[in-house]
């Protein structure tokens, strides 16, 4: 164990370690303050901090006493006082006090009681310096130790705090770091004299013996705040062990100081960074500005920076970092957005880090909002050109990047000076290169609003910068590749195309006679062209371009075997090369030649195709040099050009000659002949197409006979230039007969007609009839003839029923349907009812079609109603309600032909009865009031988690479908299960948890029976999640707007009240930030209740949620009965709810857009004219911190 040591610190004897530390650097900066001297003083940011979030202790001495009208003396001067009056000899230099103060106890002086009535100087009163520092330590929860006997920091507390304060005497130290109050290290005089701590024998019982010793209390408080030193000296030897006796680890320390005090290189040294605050005269004035600073509100706050920036900079130290500060708080920075203007304010931006992050990419969006806008508005796309050279300056010095956030504010705002035209386009203009370098994911659709909104005369360079960025083609994973398509990168254009092909279809193709326009645009798609193909070939294999480019499209012109697809991957740049080189063949037509040569020369399939599409649109030459081309190319026996080289034939053969078109015949055989065992069939299809399209072809009919003579079965196909063709059709079901055919049949033989039935197979031609067509002439036959299932069923419950389970299970399950659905006569009922028991045995043992639910995107009841299980318990359900009607006078419960087959399934394992068991619990509430004893002892099992926890999952799904049933159903046993199925259903986040929450609420307001009272809430409350908690309240919330005001309020008083003062007071739980934010819902409906509903709404942590349903009614008054106005009636309450809640919301969320108008924005004016000026200001504090425009 380390030694412990004494010493005095302003005479104050303390423990401490020997051992010291290494003093680690601190890299500070500062908030400086401007006194009335002149001078300005700096305290360090993270002084201030600490003191913001509430993690600062004061530490005080005796200095801070010393001045009048205190006059008391330091521990020094209190020892020599007590020797003179002694007649003993003066301390010596160095001499430990504590220890002289203890040997005058030895010789009978009392020491206590003498500094007692000395420091209880009735005379002595509290000074500036205490007033300063307790009005610092009174701006948050009051943190303040101190080695001072008097309690002048105390009183002055109590003053600003208009009440009494927590004081921790000696031996009593907090045992938390955390402490609130003020603790008397060594004692005060507001307790007994023989209390203080004086002597040596004190301060050993103090720090060494107590419980819980003064040293503990200070280790810790040391490891969990940082701590500011007042009124001690370096040399106060307290400085020296305190700095001796902490590890270098701890928190940081300060120390407020006198200029001379200040430079001793003492202070750290010992670990603590002093701050010079110059004359001691300055340093209350020092703390009462911090204070002020920290006092200040919104609004204040506004002022302050409307003030600063109605100048321009440099600043006073002050004001400089009290703005750098300001910019710092998300809340605040708005002020400085709203209000700093002009190129001296921009550079200063320059000079934050946080302003700086909008030319980083790395910049979350949220982060720089009110920065970039600022930028953007009033410098970059502002009123003042030479605001925006400044800005675009500034853009390039810091590195030319761009936050995600400034890439979308600039991307979005060019519009408006684009569409301006002038000087401000053109500055515009210069952005959207490096707009274009830059492209976050997601931005394409951004660029092409920008080129809807230029003007391809005036907007020319723009258009076309913005338009080769739009049509370069990117590599991607073909997105066939999860259908069988192989995987493999192909070309394809980023973002929409439906704004971009609007464009270009209207404004920039109608464009494209001005030569300079359309050989830059032709420029721009030829480099995109051969880019695509790159991509798509780049595996090496020359079959990928194909399948990965020019498969994707049957047809360059515009045709309807391309309708559903034809701007997939780069659908849109093919359309665009299309149109631009028709567009050069008509108005530019060498141009176009070079073009039409260039891309038939690149063996590239999909440019050659385009090469051969102009080849067939070229108003310059003729028929007979179109096929001598098609011929000297190549074309005809080209991989993938068929379309296009049959599609130029078409073109030419009526107005070609006839040695031509023999020419092309000959060519045609040459070139196609012998390639393979489908050769003939090609120059066949060839040659019917020259057939189709020419009158004057007798080559071509010549050897089509020939081919035709070795091949008669064979036909011309309708479409022979396409690879593939697809389209679609409607087909009507077949008609297998009337109703009354079936029905017939079935009244004959049902046997005969059931294998008649099962003789449609399952799988068969489409336009044949199938299985599927044989169900669904049943079921019309059976809508008619509900009887003849009847007989179906006795078919296939027989000896001789089918061997098909699976068949047979759909005929049953259809049967059971209509059952559902038909009304049935009483000897319908009882058939049906007979056949009960071997419907049920025959169905579990033979049709087991689905053993397991597999579809975990359909709940149990969803399941249970498609299955003939789930079917045939409805038909049970009906059966007992057909009975009822009948008997209803004489009802005297289930009888047993229907209970047993309900107890059978209730009581079953396999998946029939599971499903069946879903169903009979969505009848729990019927079946309730036809048989409670029954009910009880067979349905409500099925819903208890501790018999069956899976079971009782799959049944409250059908339970909460219906209702819960009447209050005498929730009373014998379900409201108890209802709260036992929290932990199941309170988490999970489908319908059924959705309909747990909804069912719990409507229990809560409209059963009649009080939650509170009854018990139910409370249990709920203390077993259910947070999550589950919050949606029960807003399911509430959603409830109560079904009541008039009055009956809310009657709801209020019964239980709603309870609840939420309960929970505040942590019964059964601690209240949650999210409840209680979920709670504020509930108060906009009441009606008188409302300023209480308010009181409790303001005793909790609660935000404005992005859809508060209080906001929402609080401004759209209802149409319930006796709504109440609250704006009117409760303007004060009102204002104090909205204040409460806005004060609570972070000004960075997402959703604080919503706050910034809208509801808020029409509700605040109002209530400010109905409330006193007092009542209104934290409301429009709060509005100017969200930035709501009132």
């Amino acid at each position: 164990m380390a030694e412990r040591v004494f010493g005095a610190c302003c005479g104050h004897p303390v423990q401490h370690w020997p051992t010291p530390f290494a003093v680690q650097p601190h890299i500070l900066t500062m908030m400086w303050f401007g006194l009335s001297d002149g001078q300005e003083v700096e305290v360090p940011d993270e002084l201030i901090s600490a003191h913001t979030e509430g993690q600062l202790v004061l530490f005080v001495g005796a200095g801070a006493s010393v001045d009048p009208p205190s006059g008391l003396p330091t521990f020094g001067e209190l020892a020599r006082k007590l020797c003179e009056e002694s007649q003993e000899a003066l301390p010596e230099k160095g001499e430990a006090l504590d220890k002289k103060l203890g040997r005058l106890k030895e010789k009978r002086v009392d020491v206590h009681e003498r500094i007692k009535n000395i420091i209880d100087n009735p005379e002595s009163e509290p000074n500036d310096l205490h007033t300063a520092i307790a009005g610092l330590a009174a701006t948050k929860q009051p943190r303040i130790v101190t080695t001072n006997y008097d309690r002048h920091l105390s009183t002055c507390l109590e003053e600003h705090l208009d009440g009494s304060v927590n004081e921790y005497p000696s031996l009593a130290f907090p045992q938390r770091g955390d402490f609130t109050g003020i603790v008397y290290l060594h004692g005060s005089v507001k307790g007994p004299a023989e209390h203080l701590v004086v002597t040596d024998a004190d301060f050993g019982q103090a720090y060494l013996e107590a419980p819980w010793t003064a040293a503990q209390f200070l280790s810790r408080m040391f490891r969990s705040s940082t701590v500011l030193f007042i009124g001690y000296s370096h040399d106060d030897t307290l400085m020296e062990y305190l700095a001796r006796s902490l590890p270098a680890e701890e928190t940081s320390r300060f120390a407020l100081c006198c200029q001379k005090d200040a430079e001793s290189k003492i202070w750290n040294q010992r670990g603590i960074t002093p701050i010079n605050y110059g004359v001691h005269e300055a340093l209350p004035e020092l703390l009462r500005k911090w204070a002020e600073r920290v006092r200040m509100g919104v609004l204040e706050h506004r002022q302050r920076v409307e003030d600063i920036t109605r100048g321009a900079p440099p600043l006073s130290r002050e004001n400089e970092s009290y703005l750098q500060e300001t910019a710092k708080a998300p809340e605040k920075l708005r002020f400085i957005t709203e209000s700093a203007r002009g190129a001296e304010w921009l550079r200063w931006a320059t000079r934050l880090p946080e302003f700086l992050m909008i030319f980083d990419h790395r910049a979350e969006a949220q982060q720089d909002e009110l920065w970039t806008q600022w930028f953007v508005e009033h410098f970059a796309l502002g009123d003042d050109p030479e605001l925006r050279q400044e800005a675009f300056s500034i853009f390039h010095q810091h590195g030319g990047g761009f936050s995600p956030g400034l890439w979308n504010r600039l991307a979005m705002q060019c519009w408006k000076p684009l569409k301006g035209g002038g000087d401000a386009a053109k500055d515009a203009k210069r952005w959207l290169p490096l707009l274009i370098r830059q492209v976050p994911l997601g931005g394409n659709q951004r660029l092409e609003w920008l080129l809807s909104d230029c003007d391809p005369g005036r907007d020319r360079q723009a258009m076309l910068l913005l338009l080769d960025k739009l049509l370069e083609p990117q590599p991607a994973l073909s997105p066939y590749a999860n259908f069988g398509e192989e995987a493999r990168p192909v070309p394809r254009l980023e973002g929409p195309s439906w704004e971009l092909w609007t464009y270009w279809s209207s404004s920039l193709c109608p464009n494209l006679s001005d030569e300079t326009l359309a050989s830059c645009v032709a420029v721009i798609l030829d480099r995109h062209l051969r880019a695509a193909h790159l991509i798509a070939a780049s595996s090496g294999d020359p079959s990928q371009e194909w399948f990965g480019l020019s498969f994707a499209r049957s047809a360059i012109e515009d045709h309807a075997q391309d309708e559903a697809s034809r701007h997939e991957r780069i659908g849109l740049l093919i359309d665009v090369a299309r149109d631009t080189l028709e567009a050069l063949l008509e108005y530019h037509p060498e141009l176009a030649e070079h073009y039409l040569r260039s891309w038939d020369s690149t063996q590239m399939p999909l440019l050659q195709r385009l090469a051969i599409h102009g080849w067939a649109e070229r108003r310059d030459v003729t028929a007979d040099e179109k096929i001598a081309k098609l011929c000297n190319s190549g074309w005809v026996s080209g991989s993938g050009l068929r379309h296009e080289a049959m599609r130029l034939a078409a073109v030419a053969l009526p107005e070609a000659s006839t040695e031509t078109i023999k020419g092309l015949v000959a060519h045609i055989e040459a070139v196609l002949r012998g390639e393979d065992e489908f050769s003939e069939r090609r120059i066949y299809e060839w040659l019917a197409w020259i057939a189709q399209h020419s009158s004057s072809a007798p080559a071509a009919q010549q050897a089509l006979s020939a081919i035709q003579a070795r091949n008669p079965e064979w036909e011309p196909l309708d479409h022979p230039d396409f690879l593939s063709w697809s389209w679609s059709d409607t087909v009507e079901p077949p008609d297998l007969g009337s109703p009354g055919d079936l029905h017939q049949m079935i009244e004959d033989d049902p046997t005969a007609a059931v294998s008649y039935l099962l003789s449609f197979p399952k799988n068969a031609e489409w336009d044949e009839p199938r299985w599927w067509d044989a169900l669904r002439w049943l079921q019309s036959t059976l809508e008619s003839h509900p009887a003849d299932a009847v007989e179906l069923i006795d078919v296939l419950i027989g000896e001789h029923a089918p061997e098909d389970s699976h068949a047979s299970e759909d005929i049953a399950d259809t049967a059971f349907g209509i059952w559902t659905r038909s009304d049935l006569d009483a000897s319908l009922c009882q058939a049906i009812t007979e056949r009960l028991p071997a419907i049920w045995t025959t169905g579990t043992a033979q049709w087991t079609k689905r053993t397991v639910i597999t579809d975990s995107s359909s709940g149990p009841l969803n399941q249970a109603i498609n299955h003939w299980a789930g079917h045939l318990a409805q038909v049970v359900l009906r059966l007992v309600e057909q009975d009822y009607k009948v008997e209803e006078e004489s009802w005297a419960g289930l009888p047993d032909r229907l209970s047993r087959p309900m107890e059978q399934m209730a009581k079953g394992s396999e998946m029939a009865s599971n499903l069946a068991q879903v169903v009979l619990a969505r009848g729990t509430g019927f079946l309730f009031h036809m048989d409670e004893q029954w009910c009880r002892e067979q349905v409500l099992p099925l819903l208890d988690p501790s018999i069956d926890q899976d079971r009782a999952i799959r049944c409250w799904d059908g339970l909460l479908f219906r209702g819960v049933g009447p209050p005498k159903l929730l009373e014998t046993g379900l409201l108890d299960l209802f709260v036992a199925m929290a932990e199941l259903l309170g988490d999970r986040h489908d319908e059924t948890g959705a309909h747990y929450h909804r069912r719990l609420a409507e229990i809560a307001v409209f059963s009649g029976i009080n939650p509170m009272q009854q018990g139910w809430l409370n249990s709920y409350t203390a077993s259910a999640s947070e999550s589950s908690r919050v949606e029960w309240i807003r399911q509430v919330s959603f409830a109560l707007p079904r009541l008039s005001s009055m009956e809310a309020d009657a709801q209020w008083d019964a239980w709603m009240r309870q609840y939420w003062s309960d929970r505040l007071a942590s019964k059964p739980r601690a209240l949650t930030d999210k409840e209680a934010t979920a709670l504020v819902d509930w108060t906009a409906t009441l009606g008188s209740r409302f300023p209480e509903a308010v009181e409790l709404a303001c005793k909790h942590r609660a935000e404005a949620a992005e859809r508060s349903i209080a906001i929402i009614r609080l401004h759209h008054l209802d149409d319930r009965p006796e709504a109440v106005n609250h704006l009117e009636e409760h303007p004060e309450h009102t204002a104090r709810l909205l204040a409460h809640l806005l004060a609570n919301t972070n000004p960075v969320l997402p959703h604080r857009q919503t706050l910034e108008g809208g509801a808020l924005g029409e509700m605040i004016p109002k209530l400010l004219s109905r409330i006193t000026p007092e009542q209104a200001l934290p409301l429009k504090e709060q509005a100017a911190r969200l930035g709501i425009d009132i």
